[in-house]
Parts: structure tokens; C-alpha cells; sequence
């Protein structure tokens, strides 16, 4: 299963296996919330409260086993759709059961932070799911049967065939030409896509239509016709570079945050819970 597949079934994987089970997690938990006596005080110190906390808890590492066991070992072991069916269903489901567990009380202390953590966490799973749902085809629909190393491939074709038409053609032609060369940019240093809607090929393909192009001795015009051509395939082969750039680069961008949120998460339950044994 290709990343590129994951739209189509990740959220029906199995028969909705992990939508099922985080139902049946979630019924279980409120059910032993509402039938538990009133402990007479908001918190989780309670039996219920330290079940709903261990369920909890026991979503939250397995949630984060699962991530590294997909990141460590090929897509055939852990298929990707699995991973994310099971990130989606049993992510939201740890929400309400976190909140079960404390009551809702969500004092200003690390206990609450905690939670917030763990909340942060979840967020940016969803973002993440967002774009892992909506760019695959995106990415597809932009390439139009290219990969991305043929566009860049085929710009820099384009550059050697303006460049091999450089003796035909006049010197304020061929200053706009080395100009959409050298600012041609497909990202920046950082990976991410240049925001510009317009690329170099076509500011120059305007400047050129601007100079007195009726002028030329039909040589030169048909050379400069044909320059500028090659100037109109080179900006849609750049702009569908940087959409590709852009739309792959979300893919990626979004775990710089929910990776410290997830590694932070699982930090913050060994304190949350050494604390709570340990000191109260």
C-alpha cells in the first residue's frame, strides 16, 4: 500500500476494525464513569479514576509503539492505512477517556498540562491526517503523468535549448533568457515551495513580448518565437514543480510538530503517573 492509496480505505481498514474497538474502549470507559459511586471529589484517584487513567494511558504507548514500529520497518509489516486507521480511531477515543479519568478537573498545575499535551498531540494527528488524505491526489492530478525528476529534467533540457539558440537570436533577447535562467527556483534551501505565483520564464516570456518583436528580420522573429515557446513550457513544468514541492513538503512539515508533542506526551505520562503514586 503506497501512501498515495491511503485516502481510499484507511478509515474502513478491516471492517472498521479500530473504529470498532475504540467504540467499545469508549463505552466501557463512560459506563464505568457513570455507574461508579460519586467520590464526593473531582480528580481520578479513585478506581475508576486510575482504570480510565491506565486505559488511557495504555492508548497512549500504544499509539506511540505503533508510529515507531511504522517508521522502523517497511510498509508490508505495518501498512500504512492500518497505522493511520488505528492513529485516527483510538486518538480521538483517548480524549474523552483522558477527561473521564480526571473528571474534567484541569487544574493549572502539570497534571493539566499534561493533558494539553496529550491534546496537542491528537491536533496534530488530525492536521496530519488532513494532508495525508487530501494531497496524494492533489500530487497525482498536478503531475500529469510526470515524477518530478523528469520535470526538472525537462526544464533543464529547455535551458540547454535556449541556450543553443543564443547565436540566433538578439542581445535584449538573450538578457531576459540568462535572467529566467538564473532566478529559475523550484524551493528554497529549507525545502519548502516558493510562494510566487509567478516564475522567471514567465516574466521573461512577457518582457520579450514587449520589445519590437514586428521588427525582426523574419530569422530573428522566428527564432524569438520559438524561444519564447520554450519560455511557456518552462513555466508550467515550474509550477507544477512547486506545486509538487509544496504539497509533498506538507506531508513531512506537519510531524516537526506532532512528533514533540507525541514524544512529550509519553514523557509527560511517566511524570504524571510517578507523581501520582509517588506523591499523592
Amino acid at each position: 500500500m503506497s501512501d498515495s492509496d491511503v485516502h481510499e480505505s484507511f478509515l474502513t481498514v478491516s471492517g472498521y476494525r479500530y473504529l470498532k474497538i475504540a467504540s467499545v474502549i469508549l463505552i466501557a470507559a463512560t459506563a464505568a464513569y457513570v455507574l461508579a459511586p460519586d467520590p464526593g471529589e473531582p480528580h481520578g484517584g479513585t478506581w475508576q479514576g486510575y482504570g480510565l487513567g491506565g486505559v488511557a494511558g495504555a492508548i497512549l504507548l500504544f499509539l506511540s509503539w505503533f508510529g515507531i514500529r511504522r517508521r522502523r520497518y517497511a510498509t508490508s509489516v505495518v501498512p500504512l492505512r492500518t497505522w493511520m486507521s488505528a492513529h485516527v480511531y483510538l486518538g480521538l477515543a483517548l480524549i474523552p477517556i483522558a477527561l473521564l479519568h480526571s473528571d474534567g478537573d484541569l487544574a493549572f498545575n502539570f497534571h493539566g498540562l499534561f493533558f494539553f499535551i496529550v491534546l496537542g498531540a491528537v491536533v496534530t494527528g488530525l492536521v496530519g491526517l488532513l494532508f495525508y488524505v487530501r494531497n496524494p491526489p492533489l500530487i497525482a492530478s498536478n503531475r500529469g503523468g510526470m515524477q518530478l525528476d523528469t520535470m526538472i529534467s525537462e526544464i533543464s533540457g529547455i535551458d540547454q535549448d535556449l541556450r543553443a539558440l543564443a547565436s540566433k537570436l538578439p542581445n535584449e533577447v538573450n538578457q531576459h533568457l540568462r535572467t529566467a535562467e538564473a532566478e529559475t527556483a523550484i524551493s528554497t534551501r529549507r525545502g519548502g515551495a516558493v510562494n510566487t505565483q509567478s516564475t522567471a520564464a514567465a516574466r521573461a516570456k512577457s518582457a520579450i513580448e514587449t520589445l519590437d518583436l514586428p521588427g525582426y528580420s523574419p530569422h530573428l522573429l522566428s527564432a524569438t518565437r520559438k524561444a519564447v515557446s520554450l519560455l511557456v513550457r518552462k513555466d508550467v513544468l515550474v509550477q507544477r514543480a512547486r506545486r509538487e514541492v509544496r504539497l509533498r513538503t506538507q506531508l513531512r512539515v506537519w510531524l516537526f510538530l506532532h512528533v514533540p508533542f507525541a514524544v512529550a506526551a509519553v514523557a509527560g505520562l511517566a511524570v504524571h503517573v510517578f507523581s501520582v503514586f509517588f506523591y499523592w
